[in-house]
């Protein structure tokens, strides 16, 4: 039954008796806020993936096409030949 984790019946018997002795009366508002926490990890879990399915995979119709990028040629400098000096 516990093969899966490692755990014998007899480690588990042995946790369940710790656990009792440590939390004690205590142990069933351990419970309650350890079943809220898993149920609220839950929900937020759900409103993620809601979230999530509301967005489309699907290309917008309302975006065109990507252009292609342009190739641009930086402007030469213009000399004159006052700017030349020693010619």
């Amino acid at each position: 039954m516990f093969a899966f984790a490692g755990l014998s019946p007899s480690h588990v018997v042995v946790l369940l008796l710790l656990g009792v002795l440590l939390f004690g009366n205590r142990l069933p508002d351990v419970g309650k806020n350890l079943a809220r926490a898993i149920r609220d990890f839950k929900d937020g879990m759900n409103g993620i993936e809601k979230e999530v399915g509301h967005v489309s995979l699907a290309p917008d119709a309302s975006l065109s096409a990507p252009r292609p990028p342009q190739r641009l040629t930086a402007p030469q400098p213009k000399f004159d030949a006052a700017d030349i000096k020693g010619v």
